[in-house]
C-alpha cells in the first residue's frame, strides 16, 4: 500500500490531519488539511521542509530512539502540541508519523488501534519488517485472481499446518463498510479485536468482491458469526451481513469464498441472525435475498400466503414437514412426532388453495421455497 493511501485513510478514521515525515522532517506523504494547521505546518508543505529552528529542536529531543509515541510541546515555536510515532525497520527508525493533537481529544482505543495499523503498513512500505506475516500472505494468497498460486496457497496451508486439511477450513464473509484500503490498515487491528482469549484463532486475510474474508481452520459457527460482528463493532466498521462455507475436498478457495458471499447477501436481509451458513440454504442462494421480505415470501405462492397467515402455524409446519421429507409420509411423522392417521387428518383438513399446490409440481416447488425462506428468516439465531 502507498504511503499516500495510508495517511488518507488514517486521516478519515482519526478525524484530524495526517502527515508522514522522513528522518530530515521533510514530508513523504500528507493528508488534506483541516483547521489544526500552524506555521510549521505549513512550512512543511509548501516548502517541503520545517524550519531549520525546529529541526535542531527535534533533534535535541532524540527522536530516533523513540520506542512509541510521545507528545512534544511546540509552543515555542508558535506552533501546536503534536504526537509523533516513529516507524522503524530493522531496529531503527526510518520515519516519524505525526498527529497535531493541541486541545483535539485524546485518541480512543480504535484510534489508537488504527494508528498502530497505519505505522505497520507504512513501515511496510518503507521496506520494514512489520507489515503483514508470513501466515497473512499465505491465507490471502488463497484468494489469489490465479488459479494455480489460490491451489498451490491451499496446499501450503495444510503443509504449514495453518489448515487442517484442504477440506476441513470455512471461510466467513463480511458484508462491511470497507474498502481495499481501508481494510489493509484495519487488517490487524480486527484480528486482535475478533481473536478473544481462549477462543479457536481466525485469519483476517483478503477483500474480495467488496467483502472481508476471514479464514478458520474450523467449522464456522454462531459463536464465530458473534465474535465477527463484535470485533467489527468495536473497530467502529459497520456490518450489514456476515455469511461462511465450508471447504470440500479439491475445492477451489475462491469458489468456497464466493458461497460464504452469497451467504452474507442472505445474511444482510435477515439482520435478527448473526450469520447465515451457505450450507443451510442451499439452492436458495439463487434466489434474490430480498424474497426474504415477509411481503415478498407471501407474493411467491397464494398457498404461501395462506399458511403464512395468522393462526396457521401448525398447517404451516406440518405442510413444511412433509415437504421436507419429499412427500413420504414415514418420515413427517417422525419430524413431526406424529401418528400417521394425525399426518393425513391435518392434510385433509388444508385449505383448498394449498392442497391444490401440492398437487402440482410448479405449485409444490414455488410453496416449498416461500416456506423455506420463511422458516429462514423465523429460525432463532
Amino acid at each position: 500500500m502507498k504511503l499516500q493511501d495510508v495517511v488518507e485513510e488514517l486521516a478519515v478514521e482519526l478525524g484530524r490531519s495526517v502527515v508522514i515525515n522522513d528522518l530530515e522532517f521533510k514530508p513523504l506523504a500528507a493528508s488534506a488539511q483541516g483547521d489544526d494547521v500552524d506555521p510549521i505546518r505549513v512550512n512543511s508543505l509548501l516548502q517541503r521542509s520545517t524550519p531549520s529552528a525546529a529541526v535542531d529542536y527535534l533533534r535535541e529531543l532524540d527522536l530516533e530512539n523513540l520506542r512509541g509515541s510521545r507528545t512534544i510541546d511546540l509552543s515555542r515555536f508558535d506552533a501546536l502540541e503534536r504526537l509523533v510515532t516513529p516507524i522503524r525497520a530493522d531496529g531503527r527508525t526510518v520515519a516519524y508519523l505525526w498527529l497535531i493533537t493541541g486541545d483535539r481529544p485524546h485518541l480512543t482505543h480504535a484510534q489508537l488501534d488504527a494508528l498502530d495499523a497505519a505505522v505497520a503498513m507504512a513501515a511496510a512500505e518503507l521496506g520494514a519488517t512489520g507489515g503483514p506475516t508470513a501466515t497473512d500472505r499465505l491465507l490471502a494468497e488463497l484468494f489469489s485472481p490465479m488459479r494455480a498460486a489460490r491451489l498451490t496457497a491451499l496446499q501450503d496451508a495444510v503443509k504449514q499446518r495453518v489448515l487442517p486439511s484442504v477440506d476441513a477450513y470455512s471461510v466467513v464473509a463480511v458484508d462491511a463498510a470497507l474498502d481495499d484500503t481501508a481494510f489493509e490498515i484495519r487488517r490487524g487491528p480486527l484480528q486482535r479485536s475478533i481473536n478473544a482469549p481462549g477462543a479457536r484463532p481466525v485469519h483476517v486475510a483478503a477483500m474480495h468482491l467488496g467483502r472481508a474474508l476471514i479464514v478458520a481452520s474450523h467449522t464456522a459457527d454462531n459463536d464465530v458469526f458473534v465474535r465477527v460482528r463484535e470485533g467489527f463493532r468495536r473497530s467502529g466498521v459497520e456490518v450489514a451481513g456476515v455469511g461462511c462455507s465450508g471447504g470440500a475436498d479439491e475445492d477451489d478457495p475462491l469458489a468456497v469464498a464466493e458461497r460464504a458471499i452469497d451467504a452474507a447477501r442472505y445474511s444482510a436481509a435477515l439482520p435478527e441472525h448473526p450469520g447465515v451458513r451457505y450450507e443451510d440454504i442451499g439452492a436458495l442462494a439463487l434466489v434474490n435475498p430480498e424474497s426474504v421480505s415477509p411481503r415478498r415470501i407471501a407474493g411467491i405462492s397464494a398457498a404461501a400466503r395462506v399458511l403464512l397467515g395468522p393462526g396457521m402455524d401448525t398447517a404451516r409446519q406440518t405442510v413444511l414437514a412433509f415437504l421436507e421429507a419429499a412427500g413420504d409420509v414415514r418420515r413427517a411423522c417422525d419430524a413431526l412426532h406424529l401418528h400417521r392417521t394425525t399426518l393425513y387428518y391435518r392434510l385433509d383438513r388444508l385449505d383448498p388453495v394449498v392442497r391444490a399446490a401440492l398437487d402440482d409440481g410448479w405449485g409444490r416447488t414455488s410453496l416449498h421455497v416461500a416456506l423455506r425462506l420463511a422458516a429462514l428468516r423465523d429460525e432463532d439465531a
